[in-house]
């Protein structure tokens, strides 16, 4: 224990380090991007990418920034990690319990960098594809012990001193979200924002569009001569691999890297100035890579489980086929090879001895040759303990080189808001 806590210190040292080897030159950022795709493991990148190429919208450039690193996800009993415990990490610098958010394992509170951002004058934006109190979101302006207290987040929200909100939804049980919103002084947008007028802040941009289209708007809400921090969540990534659901997860993490371009062009513009940084929560759905010389095509064929089971169950079976008829309508309806011998002599006994759904039925023997054939496997539903792939550019960027634990990203994103505030270089 002591040999790790000696570790731990000489690495916030040489961290500090480089922080400030990085500000004497000038590159202490003052815009931060960051995302955060929600369950996205390494491979999940690899392979979006790869579909984003088949389907000719080129490659993924979240994976091709010039800096790389890889970031652990352990909770703080070093086990697999939800969501909550994992923002608590990436937003607040600590390692909590699951279902926790900005609270230390000994209940006490712990603040996010938020708070950081805001005593320094930047402005703050939180998007997110799904709900905004939700566990990712939550994590870096909310205090509780349960993910799921949706109304004390919602009221935490609204005095957060965040300036942006994008995103579908705040859930809520009991109380009414426009109205607690707008007791915290929130303007709030119901559908895209329009250039002119453009609202004042704080924001909450209910019933975003895309991700990329509500981050132009928070740049052009946020931008100012001091400082902003944006965080950027790709959510569901996590549900769509929950579900094993590979058309989702992938469309879901190319949209992510739409937002991503968005962010390049804005690090163009501030090249000096600005900061982005791609990472994951944690990896959902154990997502493996069997055989990466198949043809990247063929993920294209790979259908979501309900429509797999729709094709099968309803209109194949259902047209009661002859074995011959069945092995061509299941190969012409899921755009599968030719199945082996074998193969074929397994599905028409399952469907003969009327083993349709379920384990071990019809169903999911055509999903497993649907992946076999990709050359991909899902292993789990639930989330796995895989470290997940971390990459940046711009000022500052090389404060995320190596493996770490994922605290360190918030210590690398508060140190750069603290030393933004202070007298930069001459050479500045």
């Amino acid at each position: 224990m002591m040999q790790n806590r000696r570790l731990i210190c000489w690495m916030s040292v040489l961290f500090l380090l480089v922080v400030v080897a990085s500000s004497a030159f000038g590159q202490t950022p003052k815009y931060i991007i960051l995302f955060i795709g929600d369950g996205m493991g390494p491979n999940h990148r690899i392979l979006a990418e790869k579909v984003s190429q088949a389907k000719g919208l080129g490659k993924l450039e979240m994976n091709h920034l010039p800096v790389r690193g890889e970031a652990k996800t352990n909770n703080v009993q070093n086990g697999t990690t939800d969501s909550a415990a994992s923002a608590t990490a990436i937003a607040c610098g600590v390692k909590t319990n699951n279902g926790w958010l900005g609270m230390k394992p000994d209940e006490t509170t712990v603040d996010s960098f938020v708070v950081d951002a805001k005593k320094a004058g930047w402005k703050v934006g939180i998007i997110t594809t799904d709900a905004l109190n939700g566990a990712t979101p939550a994590g870096f302006y909310a205090h509780v012990k349960s993910r799921h207290a949706a109304d004390e987040i919602l009221a935490q929200a609204a005095k957060s001193g965040v300036d942006f909100f994008g995103g579908p939804r705040f859930n809520s049980n009991k109380l009414d979200v426009d109205k607690t919103l707008r007791e915290g002084g929130y303007d709030i947008v119901k559908g895209k924002i329009a250039s002119d007028p453009m609202p004042k802040l704080p924001c909450a941009n209910l019933q975003m569009g895309s991700m990329a289209e509500t981050l132009q708007s928070a740049l052009r809400l946020l931008e100012n001569p001091t400082g902003f921090f944006i965080m950027v969540e790709s959510s569901h990534i996590d549900g769509c691999s929950h579900g094993n659901r590979f058309p989702g997860a992938m469309s879901a993490t190319i949209e992510m890297n739409d937002a991503v371009r968005v962010a390049l062009d804005f690090l163009k513009k501030h090249p000096e100035d600005t900061l982005i940084v791609t990472t994951a929560d944690h990896e959902c759905g154990g997502l493996k890579i069997v055989n990466a010389n198949r043809n990247p095509g063929g993920l294209l064929n790979v259908k979501d489980p309900d429509e797999v089971e729709k094709i099968i169950a309803n209109d194949i079976v259902g047209m009661k086929p002859t074995p011959g008829e069945l092995i061509t309508n299941i190969t012409e309806g899921m755009g599968l090879e030719a199945v082996s011998e074998k193969d074929r002599t397994i599905l028409i006994d399952l469907y003969q001895k009327d083993k349709i759904k379920g384990s071990g039925g019809l169903v999911n023997e055509v999903k497993r040759l649907m992946y076999e054939q990709a050359g991909i496997l899902w292993t789990t539903g639930g989330h796995t303990p895989a470290n997940v792939p971390t990459t940046a550019a711009g000022a500052g960027s090389e404060a995320f080189q190596g493996t770490y634990e994922n605290t360190h990203i918030a210590d690398a994103i508060r140190a750069y808001i603290r030393q933004s505030t202070k007298p930069q270089a001459s050479a500045r």
